[in-house]
């Protein structure tokens, strides 16, 4: 990622999933893998827990019940909220500095991790989805085109606050 690509202040945009990020998902068989980016210099002033925090818990009340409905609707298996050991609900599977890996399980068979990395001038979201029944191959397809623009708004905000507080 560089400035070239993503410029700070535009939209997060897909890019090739990063082989950083996908050593940092222990799922065995990913039938379903992205990241988005988006711009924010200096993003790696912050850690990765805080960057998740602000992503995830910092957007908009409605923005934050929607996606928790969602999930639960789905039988996401959500830990309480403003647990120290969740990010909106979703297990820290493991934290570093530079990155930080959420992990939920839901009801239907489906496994998701998520991984986010601050970098100098950037950083990324990547998503990597399990399946463990069958009829989670029924759900994710349908969740797909939802999930690709919340994630897209998320970051976009959490890019948008942050360049407001270094302003």
């Amino acid at each position: 990622m560089t400035n070239t690509e993503l410029s700070a202040g535009r939209s997060a945009k897909r890019i090739a999933v990063p082989d950083e990020a996908r050593s940092r998902s222990p799922l065995k068989r990913p039938v379903y893998q992205d990241t988005f980016a988006i711009g924010a210099p200096g993003a790696d002033a912050e850690s990765a827990e805080q960057w998740a925090r602000r992503v995830f818990e910092a957007a908009p009340a409605p923005v934050r019940m929607i996606t928790r409905l969602g999930w639960l609707s789905f039988g996401a298996k959500l830990g309480p909220a403003g647990s120290p050991d969740h990010v909106a609900g979703w297990t820290i599977g493991q934290a570093e500095k530079d990155w930080i890996r959420l992990e939920v399980v839901w009801a239907v068979g489906l496994r998701a991790h998520l991984v986010l990395r601050p970098k100098t001038s950037s950083f990324a979201l990547s998503t990597f989805v399990e399946y463990d029944r069958r009829a989670a191959r029924f759900v994710w397809p349908g969740v797909m085109p939802v999930h690709w623009v919340i994630v897209r708004y998320l970051l976009g905000h959490a890019a948008k606050t942050f360049a407001g507080e270094r302003a």
